[in-house]
């Protein structure tokens, strides 16, 4: 589901941005004035897709075949405005994506992609900065950041928008930092079936960050919101309820040594949903450390502990183990690794049959990946990637599984080879 997807890509950002083997230069693109210029690329795939309807091998039609060819096309455009007292970033991905329709599944093209802007009035260096937000995704998603949850790009299709501002304060030296700001998400399933339920939250956020060495902060964070859901009125299933989240945590994150980062963060989270029962509460957390073997050689890995509400199925708590390795060959050549194992715990929904004592799901993701750059404007690149969500029971949950893409079970395998240009 995206709304996981968004919580665990923005959790692991710090710790699992790597630069790519070959960046395009800061004089690449076309210049508009002095400084800021246009930048665009394109990415053309060919790949295999075990299920792509995600459907479970023992459910799935009995005239359907699971497996299919498909081709990939991806343009965007960015717009790069830099500066220290006002700085903007505009960003747009068309993702085309064509069924070959091997088989006796039909062909067809699916279009997705996102658009997103990032403004910041101030520098990283000034007493008052503030940084306005917005991205705006629309599936199919593909391949995106390791980890991740990709949302289906067919049976249950989304719009989802994630939004923040921040009014950010550094008194003194600068050894402190203050944000103080609002962010937004809304998910809204675009699918033929009406039980798919919308949501979104809107809420403030309170963090403060102490740099106590050069490299390393000590970080208290907490945010509370208002999270609304809603269903189709005729036929829906209601598995949703309306709540006020809160998250508090505080940590420490940053570099300990010269090949040593780490990030360790320990709180509480609790959904305070409104619905009786529905509530998910208890620890959250985060232990990960990244260690450089050598110059082109890191591993990374860790646990980390989410509580939210969800779109579907009220609310949950996630419990994600990883593990990653990523090497870089001459400058030219990257491999990288990565696997990740969620045990997710839904809270119990009085009164829904199957679902009255609440439910789990496992989802085990694999993902292998090599990338040869040519040039620092064009690129090769090899993926493959396997998820697989399981659940206690399909039986049990059978008669809302449909209506939660979180508990269905299914196993989806991928491989992609794609060229892309970036200039």
């Amino acid at each position: 589901m995206k709304t996981i997807a968004i919580a665990v890509f923005a959790l692991a950002v710090p710790l699992s941005a790597v630069a790519s083997a070959q960046p395009v230069s800061a004089t690449a693109g076309f210049p508009i004035g002095e400084k800021s210029r246009i930048h665009t690329s394109l990415e053309v795939g060919v790949g295999y897709d075990s299920n792509r309807d995600r459907f479970d091998n023992d459910n799935a039609p009995e005239d359907g075949q699971l497996s299919d060819w498909r081709a990939i096309i991806r343009p965007g455009i960015e717009v790069e405005v830099p500066g220290t007292t006002f700085q903007l970033q505009l960003r747009s991905l068309l993702t085309i994506t064509q069924f070959f329709g091997t088989g006796v599944i039909s062909s067809d093209t699916t279009y997705g992609g996102s658009v997103g802007a990032t403004m910041q009035i101030g520098s990283d260096q000034s007493a008052v900065s503030f940084k306005l937000a917005n991205e705006l995704l629309r599936t199919p998603t593909l391949f995106d950041e390791s980890g991740t949850i990709a949302s289906d790009e067919r049976r249950f299709r989304q719009w989802f928008n994630n939004g923040s501002a921040r009014l950010t304060f550094r008194p003194g030296g600068r050894a402190l930092e203050i944000d103080v700001g609002y962010q937004n998400q809304l998910t809204l399933y675009d699918s033929d079936d009406a039980r798919l339920p919308q949501g979104q939250q809107h809420g403030g956020l309170f963090e403060a960050r102490w740099r106590f060495l050069p490299k390393t902060v000590l970080l208290f964070h907490a945010d509370v919101s208002r999270f609304f859901t809603s269903n189709d009125p005729e036929g829906s299933i209601e598995t949703t309820s309306n709540a006020i989240p809160i998250n508090v945590y505080v940590g420490a994150i940053g570099q300990v040594t010269s090949k040593l980062q780490a990030e360790l963060t320990a709180g509480y989270g609790d959904t305070f949903s409104e619905a009786s029962g529905r509530s998910t509460r208890g620890p959250i957390g985060s232990a990960i450390i990244r260690y450089d073997l050598a110059d082109t050689l890191s591993v990374r890995g860790g646990y980390r502990r989410t509580i939210a509400p969800v779109v579907a199925l009220s609310s949950y708590s996630a419990d994600v183990a990883l593990l990653g390795l990523q090497s870089t060959i001459f400058g030219r050549l990257l491999f990288s690794l990565y696997g990740q194992y969620e045990f997710r715990q839904f809270a119990a929904l009085p009164g829904v049959a199957g679902l009255d004592d609440g439910s789990t799901a496992q989802v085990i993701i694999g993902d292998a990946r090599v990338e040869y750059w040519f040039f620092e404007w064009l690129r090769a690149n090899l993926n493959y990637r396997v998820i697989a969500q399981l659940t206690e029971d399909e039986d049990r949950v059978a008669n809302v599984s449909v209506g939660a893409p979180g508990i269905q079970r299914f196993n989806r395998q991928q491989v992609f080879i794609n060229i892309g240009l970036r200039y």
